[in-house]
């Protein structure tokens, strides 16, 4: 996959890829910044409890290795996912 990606990109320089971010996309239905009306997408506690392990190695994973790995050449956050630091 790595290799057809940059394979495409050295044929056509203007060709981008970008993935979709936002917190939590595993454990919730639905996210919120204010942590308000959180669905939580699974019922049994063992499935909740990695889908958030997941979610967390998901985050670490996309800023060091997904992006590189997929031949990104951008990434779009939600909305409120962006502080105002």
């Amino acid at each position: 996959m790595v290799g057809e990606s940059m394979t495409i990109r050295r044929r056509d320089p203007k060709i981008i890829g970008c993935m979709a971010w936002r917190p939590s996309a595993l454990q919730y239905k639905h996210w919120s910044v204010d942590g308000q009306n959180l669905e939580l997408r699974y019922t049994l506690f063992i499935q909740n409890w990695l889908a958030c392990g997941w979610d967390r190695f998901h985050d670490w994973l996309m800023w060091r290795f997904h992006w590189w790995f997929l031949g990104l050449s951008a990434v779009l956050l939600q909305k409120d996912a962006v502080s105002n630091f």
